[in-house]
């Protein structure tokens, strides 16, 4: 009885607001390269005060910042690409970030404020070759 009872309550409980992630990272050749956002909430998010910041090296502070616009739709993504991308990654994006110029070994971070919600790679640590050489997988 009262595990059936904890099984509705959860099944009732409001849903906890879920934050924006980086869903995608592309890193083509030259300037072919995007990153995707994903909002898996059930409501549409104001993009206002979100960013993405770039950390170059092994770089504590980044080197560039991207102020995201706009309204993204509920369950849906964000396409950012380089503006020198080539045509079929371009026609993908929503959103351009100018010269991208990260590769391998750099972190970028997803910021609501000042405060991380996502990140790739991990700021403050140059992992060299050993994060772009040989077989890689993720979970």
């Amino acid at each position: 009885m009262k595990l059936n009872m904890l099984l509705l309550a959860m099944l009732l409980a409001p849903a906890v607001h879920a934050e924006p992630f980086i869903s995608e990272y592309v890193e083509g050749s030259s300037s072919n390269k995007a990153l995707e956002i994903y909002n898996p909430a059930d409501v549409a998010l104001d993009l206002s005060g979100y960013s993405i910041k770039v950390f170059s090296n092994g770089a504590t502070t980044a080197g560039k910042t991207v102020a995201l616009k706009g309204t993204l739709a509920a369950k849906s993504t964000l396409v950012l690409t380089d503006t020198g991308s080539v045509a079929t990654l371009a026609a993908k994006s929503n959103m351009t970030f100018g010269t991208s110029n990260f590769n391998g070994d750099d972190a970028i971070a997803l910021f609501k404020g000042t405060e991380i919600i996502d990140v790739v790679g991990q700021i403050g640590t140059d992992p060299g070759e050993q994060q772009t050489k040989g077989p890689k997988t993720t979970l």
